[in-house]
Protein backbone atom coordinates (compact mmCIF):
# COMPACT_ATOMS: atom_id res chain seq x y z
CA UNK A 1 0.00 0.00 0.00
CA UNK A 2 2.71 2.12 0.24
CA UNK A 3 3.61 2.47 -3.34
CA UNK A 4 0.51 4.23 -3.36
CA UNK A 5 0.78 6.72 -0.89
CA UNK A 6 -2.39 5.42 1.44
CA UNK A 7 -2.47 3.32 4.73
CA UNK A 8 -5.93 2.75 5.05
CA UNK A 9 -7.42 0.34 2.11
CA UNK A 10 -10.86 2.47 1.94
CA UNK A 11 -8.61 5.35 0.42
CA UNK A 12 -8.40 3.03 -2.72
CA UNK A 13 -10.13 4.66 -5.69
CA UNK A 14 -11.56 2.95 -8.60
CA UNK A 15 -11.05 5.19 -11.85
CA UNK A 16 -12.59 4.94 -15.58
CA UNK A 17 -10.56 1.91 -17.86
CA UNK A 18 -9.59 -0.13 -14.17
CA UNK A 19 -6.77 2.11 -13.27
CA UNK A 20 -6.56 2.23 -9.58
CA UNK A 21 -4.65 4.81 -7.25
CA UNK A 22 -5.22 6.42 -3.90
CA UNK A 23 -7.30 9.23 -3.38
CA UNK A 24 -4.17 11.82 -2.97
CA UNK A 25 -2.72 10.78 -6.22
CA UNK A 26 -5.97 11.30 -8.40
CA UNK A 27 -5.69 14.59 -6.83
CA UNK A 28 -2.21 15.53 -8.13
CA UNK A 29 -3.48 13.50 -11.55
CA UNK A 30 -6.60 16.00 -11.77
CA UNK A 31 -3.70 18.88 -11.55
CA UNK A 32 -1.76 17.18 -14.95
CA UNK A 33 -5.15 17.07 -16.41
CA UNK A 34 -5.78 20.30 -15.90
CA UNK A 35 -2.59 21.19 -17.47
CA UNK A 36 -2.96 19.26 -20.37
CA UNK A 37 -6.56 20.91 -20.94
CA UNK A 38 -5.12 24.41 -20.49
CA UNK A 39 -7.36 25.48 -17.25
CA UNK A 40 -4.26 25.28 -15.09
CA UNK A 41 -1.11 27.33 -16.21
CA UNK A 42 2.69 26.47 -14.36
CA UNK A 43 5.15 28.84 -13.69
CA UNK A 44 8.57 28.60 -12.38
CA UNK A 45 9.33 30.56 -8.99
CA UNK A 46 12.39 30.35 -7.12
CA UNK A 47 12.99 26.49 -6.30
CA UNK A 48 9.44 25.93 -6.69
CA UNK A 49 6.84 25.48 -9.80
CA UNK A 50 3.24 27.66 -8.80
CA UNK A 51 0.21 26.36 -10.20
CA UNK A 52 -2.95 28.69 -11.01
CA UNK A 53 -6.15 27.93 -12.26
CA UNK A 54 -7.21 29.77 -16.04
CA UNK A 55 -10.68 28.67 -16.54
CA UNK A 56 -13.15 26.19 -16.06
CA UNK A 57 -11.95 22.37 -15.92
CA UNK A 58 -14.95 20.34 -17.06
CA UNK A 59 -13.81 16.37 -15.83
CA UNK A 60 -16.59 15.22 -18.48
CA UNK A 61 -15.81 17.30 -21.32
CA UNK A 62 -12.23 17.35 -20.87
CA UNK A 63 -12.34 13.29 -20.19
CA UNK A 64 -9.38 13.36 -22.17
CA UNK A 65 -7.27 15.21 -20.50
CA UNK A 66 -7.55 13.01 -17.35
CA UNK A 67 -7.17 9.63 -19.75
CA UNK A 68 -4.02 11.01 -20.94
CA UNK A 69 -2.89 11.73 -17.48
CA UNK A 70 -3.85 7.97 -16.42
CA UNK A 71 -2.24 6.84 -19.38
CA UNK A 72 1.34 8.53 -19.41
CA UNK A 73 1.77 8.01 -15.14
CA UNK A 74 0.77 4.16 -15.82
CA UNK A 75 4.92 3.55 -17.28
CA UNK A 76 4.70 -0.27 -16.51
CA UNK A 77 0.92 -1.09 -18.01
CA UNK A 78 -0.39 -2.44 -14.76
CA UNK A 79 -2.78 0.05 -14.57
CA UNK A 80 -1.94 0.60 -10.99
CA UNK A 81 -1.14 4.39 -10.64
CA UNK A 82 1.70 4.64 -8.15
CA UNK A 83 3.05 7.61 -6.35
CA UNK A 84 6.19 7.25 -7.87
CA UNK A 85 4.73 6.72 -11.26
CA UNK A 86 2.50 10.43 -10.52
CA UNK A 87 5.80 11.92 -9.12
CA UNK A 88 7.65 11.22 -12.48
CA UNK A 89 4.86 12.12 -14.69
CA UNK A 90 4.65 15.36 -12.58
CA UNK A 91 7.99 16.22 -12.99
CA UNK A 92 7.85 15.77 -16.69
CA UNK A 93 4.80 17.73 -17.39
CA UNK A 94 6.50 20.86 -15.04
CA UNK A 95 9.67 20.80 -17.32
CA UNK A 96 7.33 20.76 -19.95
CA UNK A 97 4.55 23.38 -19.50
CA UNK A 98 6.14 25.39 -16.93
CA UNK A 99 6.86 28.91 -18.13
Amino acid sequence: MSSLDIDEPEKIIYLQNGFITSDKLKTQLEIIARVYSGTFTMRKGEGNVMFSGDGYYDSHNDSWAFEKALREADVNGDKLITKEETGNLLSKVQEEYAE
